[in-house]
């Protein structure tokens, strides 16, 4: 005669393991958001008032991005534009960076200051101030410890 063995709770287990990585992308993706928070509030603090409301984060699922990876991207994101107005985020493009021959040395630029616009008197440009740069220093490693303790506190939610 054969032994017979159950095992209570399988069913129920293997359910939450057909559920986990749907949890798991979630669970990552809340932890992700809850550890921009901080670090959006700070950069917000350290832009010029009249840009403040221009810095967000924004969330990119991985299958939007070619790396396969979630994203999320803190910067300058485009507000409401009126007719032939310059954009809001141009200009604080312009600001932090500077333009024609006042552009930042230290910055690699796609397209550099056209030749026929160095040589002229009046066209010196705008300096720039590195405000963002300025205010995300020190803070590259902060994103990083909040999305760890953002996942600790969740951890009970991976297999709910």
């Amino acid at each position: 005669m054969g032994m017979g063995l159950t095992i209570e709770g399988l069913d129920d287990c293997l359910r939450k393991l057909d559920a986990l990585p749907a949890n798991a992308l979630k669970v990552c993706e809340e932890s992700m958001k809850e550890a921009g928070k901080p670090v959006v509030q700070h950069v917000r603090s350290g832009v010029p008032s009249e840009f403040r409301r221009l810095v967000k984060m924004k969330l990119i699922p991985a299958e939007r991005m070619m790396s396969g990876f979630t994203t999320l991207i803190i910067g300058a994101f485009k507000g409401k534009v009126r007719g032939n107005e310059i954009p809001a985020w141009f200009k604080m493009y312009w600001k932090n960076y500077g333009t024609l021959t006042q552009r930042d040395p230290q910055h690699e630029f796609v397209r550099p200051v056209k030749k026929s616009v160095r040589g002229r008197r009046n066209n010196v440009g705008q300096a720039h101030e590195n405000f963002f740069d300025d205010a995300l220093r020190g803070w590259e490693g902060m994103m990083e410890q909040g999305f760890v303790a953002a996942l600790r506190r969740r951890e009970d939610q991976l297999v709910k």
